[in-house]
C-alpha cells in the first residue's frame, strides 16, 4: 500500500521580500514557539487569508453601527455633539472621527490624534503586566502609566493633548484594527504598538500595510498614535 507523504524539496516556493523588522519578529516568535521560521510564516498566512473572510462579515455587521446618523440628544453629556465625516477632523475634540465602537460604558465615538507621538517601545521587556484588554486600550493605558517601570509608548500617549482635551491613551489591538478598517489613509504604512500586552516578552502590534495583527517584541520602536474617545 502506497502513501503520498510531503516533500519540501518538492514543495511551491517563492521569494518574499520583508519589511525591515520582519524577519527578526518571525525567528523570534519561531524560536519561542520551538518551530521553524517556514512554519510560522506558513501559519500566519493561513491566519491572514482566514482572517480576510472574517474581517468583511465584521465590516457588513459594523456598516449600521458605524454609519448610521446619531441623534445630538442621545446623551445629556454630549448633547449638541454631532460628529463629522469619518476621517475629517472633529473641531474641539483633538482629532480625526473614527466612527463609533462599543466599550464597557457604553457606545462612544472614536477620536484619533492627527499625528504620531514618535516611536517607542512598550517597555519592561521579559514582564507579565496586567495590560491585556484587546478592546479597552485606556484601561490597558491607565494600568502602564500607574505601575512600577517604563512603559514610553503609553507614556508618550497619555501625555498628549489636543483642543484642551487631556484623555488620549494608548489604542488596544482592538482600537488599532478600527482605525486600519475605517480610516487607513490617516496612518503611515508602517508598524504601530498598541497596549495590549501578548505575553511577558511580547505586544500585539498593527502592520498598516495589510492590516495585520502580530506580536512585536516589546523592546522594539514602534510608531504610536493617542486615540480618546467620548460616550454617546
Amino acid at each position: 500500500m502506497s502513501s503520498t507523504q510531503y516533500d519540501s524539496r518538492t514543495a511551491d516556493k517563492f521569494v518574499v521580500r520583508l519589511p525591515d523588522g520582519l524577519r527578526s519578529a518571525i525567528e523570534a516568535a519561531a524560536l519561542a514557539d520551538d518551530r521553524s521560521m517556514n512554519s510560522v510564516f506558513v501559519k500566519a498566512t493561513r491566519q491572514y487569508l482566514d482572517g480576510q473572510n472574517r474581517q468583511q462579515i465584521l465590516l457588513d455587521t459594523l456598516a449600521n453601527t458605524v454609519t448610521t446618523p446619531i441623534r445630538a440628544d442621545s446623551n445629556p453629556r454630549t448633547s449638541g455633539l454631532v460628529p463629522p465625516a469619518i476621517g475629517d477632523y472633529w473641531v474641539g475634540q483633538g482629532g480625526l472621527y473614527g466612527g463609533r465602537r462599543e466599550y464597557p460604558e457604553g457606545l462612544c465615538y472614536v477620536i484619533f490624534a492627527v499625528t504620531d507621538v514618535g516611536r517607542h517601545s512598550y517597555g519592561e521587556h521579559g514582564t507579565n503586566v496586567e495590560a491585556t484588554s484587546g478592546i479597552d486600550g485606556r484601561e490597558n493605558t491607565t494600568i502602564l502609566v500607574n505601575r512600577d517601570g517604563s512603559h514610553p509608548a503609553a507614556d508618550a500617549a497619555s501625555a498628549y493633548t489636543r483642543d484642551g482635551h487631556n484623555d488620549f491613551y494608548l489604542p488596544s489591538s482592538g482600537e488599532l484594527h478600527h482605525g486600519y478598517l475605517y480610516l487607513p489613509e490617516a496612518f503611515e504604512k508602517e508598524w504601530y504598538i498598541s497596549s495590549t500586552q501578548r505575553s511577558a516578552y511580547y505586544a500585539y502590534g498593527m502592520f498598516f500595510v495589510d492590516g495585520w495583527i502580530y506580536g512585536n517584541g516589546k523592546d522594539y520602536v514602534r510608531l504610536a498614535r493617542p486615540v480618546r474617545r467620548i460616550l454617546q
